[in-house]
């Protein structure tokens, strides 16, 4: 059967059913939830996507030529892409982040000083720890399967794409990359696999879900509540102090703190957070990419100061699998 959707106490939602045969339970999880590793009673399901609409999809050639998306990349709005697959350069394999020999568990992600895989020509629009500006980056370490993720922003000309190689001999094959829309709202995603309000307090908010260990999620956080200004400032997942256009905006503010809804981290003294939720938007609405750990998924709002934060004001904390 379908699962129903109920609301706990704490005003989360997340999907239930009846316990079936491991047949019954793989169907029901490719019902409802898509790709993603499922923790449930400690094993680890991993279930067959669910379509999701896509606008298009491009194959990427080994010989390092350039293709375009026909969809306009409208400015300022998100996408998601997804890069499955990888060609062989000789000895060597190159997926769109990393170059491996195909049968080790790692991959090196910058050759001869090159930093090899799918370039969308994008550049970082804030670097995290330990990461060097430069092209937009594929998300996570280098994974067996060779599909990877990125989140990007609209510049409003065409998305162009091509394979950097670092002067590897001749290429064969292909890497398929497709594009899905984010916004504007609302998104042609799947059931979420949990919803929960975070509060805009002092406070550690965990996810009652378990995310499988390297397992990749799409989040998304929604909505504003009062953090300031009197009683009168707002903040979102990633901004503070903005005006109705937008305008007033700040990212990182009093005493460096790096204002926002944390992921995973929850030490305001540290700025900026390792996990940024991208470029301001007037709805308010963010996404990120998360990889699994293989606990629960801890939220916590970062603010300099929670004194004038208002105690009933939450964000909307979405977890959804990854198409």
């Amino acid at each position: 059967m379908i699962p129903s959707v109920f609301t706990a106490p704490s005003g989360r939602t997340h999907q239930s059913g009846r316990k079936q045969k491991p047949a019954g339970l793989f169907f029901l999880f490719q019902r409802c939830f898509g790709s993603a590793g499922l923790a449930l009673a400690g094993l680890v399901f991993t279930v067959s996507a669910r379509a999701q609409p896509a606008l298009e999809s491009l194959q990427v050639p080994a010989d390092g030529g350039a293709v375009t998306f026909t969809n306009h990349f409208d400015r300022g709005e998100v996408f998601l892409l997804k890069a499955a697959g990888a060609v062989t350069l000789g000895a060597k394999v190159l997926d769109a982040e990393y170059e491996s020999d195909g049968a080790s568990a790692t991959g090196t992600d910058v050759v001869a000083g090159t930093d090899v895989g799918i370039d969308t020509g994008l550049k970082v629009p804030r670097a995290p720890k330990g990461v060097v500006p430069g092209r937009l980056k594929w998300f996570g370490g280098y994974r067996a399967d060779h599909v990877y993720y990125v989140l990007a922003t609209g510049t409003g000309e065409p998305l162009t794409l091509r394979l950097v190689t670092g002067g590897a001999p001749a290429g064969t094959g292909a890497i398929t990359v497709t594009l899905f829309r984010l916004s504007p709202a609302p998104a042609a995603l799947p059931p979420p696999l949990e919803t929960l309000p975070v509060s805009v307090l002092a406070e550690t908010v965990p996810s009652s879900m378990t995310a499988g260990n390297g397992v990749v999620y799409l989040l998304q956080a929604s909505g504003t509540g009062r953090v300031g200004g009197g009683g009168l400032g707002r903040g979102d997942a990633d901004y503070m102090d903005f005006k109705a256009d937008g305008s007033g905006a700040e990212d990182v503010g009093d005493h460096n703190v790096d204002y926002g809804l944390g992921v995973n981290e929850a030490d305001t003294g540290k700025s900026p957070r390792q996990n940024w939720w991208g470029p301001f938007r007037l709805d308010h609405t963010y996404y990120m990419l998360y990889a699994g750990t293989g606990g629960p998924i801890h939220f916590h709002y970062y603010d300099s100061g929670y004194g004038d934060n208002s105690p009933t004001d939450r964000l909307t904390v979405k977890v959804f699998p990854v198409p």
